[in-house]
């Protein structure tokens, strides 16, 4: 069964006491073709003393080949979710000497954390969705019951795979969203964390001119993660041999670039939130 793809392990339900600020979990989500370039090790030594958090998405190895070129990555901890062949696993890798986090959830298509810094908790979520329509509307299924397990401050980034309006896009048909992404960001009351850089993450080359952009990678957050984390913010990094450009999320405005933000965009579902008022003033 299909559905069987995303069935919850590891999982326990519960609520967090909130409070305080953390220093921690900064991090890079990348999507690489491992098999094929030798640039990730130069890219992981680059960042690996400034980042406490890696994520790679679909290495395109697995088995004693992948954990070989993890190892040489040099983070001290690490969880796997195997690729198949050359389709999806994700490598989270991070140093618990500089970040306190548990996985409580994993998938085929998604590892979920609470990062711990003390007196403040909260989830994050690292996705890459799988193109195939029914694996993707299971995959948004399974996401709003980790939603509903997982309650507090929540930010979920990775490879989407999908657009939610056609601004997101560049080349190609103009369509979007067939199969309720827009609904299950709206359903599920996240903001999308917009973006420092190029505005697109993904392309690909058809035919000998043309050319397909998109934008499939990005963060979305609730509004108690992002109350508790005001400055925080995604950073579109250059690509490189891979087809996605690696995304960064930064906790702090001290990182923030002197080229602005995206233009903020008021979402008329969040003032269904209960919290809305609270944080407006």
């Amino acid at each position: 069964m299909l559905f069987a793809d995303h069935a919850i392990t590891n999982v326990g339900c519960g609520t967090s006491d909130l409070g305080g600020s953390s220093d921690a979990a900064n991090g890079i989500s990348l999507q690489v073709d491992v098999s094929a370039t030798l640039d990730l090790d130069i890219v992981a030594s680059d960042l690996r003393e400034a980042m406490e958090v890696l994520v790679v998405f679909e290495p395109r190895i697995s088995g004693v080949k992948a954990y070989r070129v993890i190892d040489n990555l040099g983070f001290p901890n690490r969880f796997v979710v195997e690729a198949l062949g050359f389709s999806g696993g994700i490598w989270l890798l991070w140093n618990d000497s500089r970040v306190k986090l548990e996985v409580v959830a994993n998938s085929r298509h998604s590892i979920a954390v609470v990062i711990d810094n003390g007196s403040l908790f909260w989830v994050r979520t690292m996705v890459y969705a799988n193109p195939n329509p029914v694996v993707m509307k299971s995959l948004w299924g399974y996401l709003s019951a980790l939603r509903r397990c997982f309650k507090g401050p929540w930010v979920v980034m990775g490879d989407f795979n999908e657009i939610v309006s056609s601004e997101k896009k560049r080349g190609g048909r103009n369509c979007f969203s067939k199969i309720g992404f827009s609904d299950w960001i709206s359903d599920n009351e996240l903001i999308d964390m917009g973006f420092i850089g190029q505005k697109f993450t993904w392309m690909i080359k058809r035919g000998i001119c043309e050319e397909i952009w998109e934008r499939l990678d990005r963060a979305l957050c609730s509004m108690e993660w992002r109350s508790l984390f005001t400055k925080g913010f995604i950073r579109h990094l250059p690509r490189n041999s891979s087809d996605h450009c690696p995304i960064m999320l930064n906790l702090h405005s001290s990182h923030v670039p002197r080229n602005p933000l995206k233009p903020f965009r008021f979402e008329v579902m969040w003032m269904k939130h209960e919290d809305f008022g609270e944080l407006v003033q």
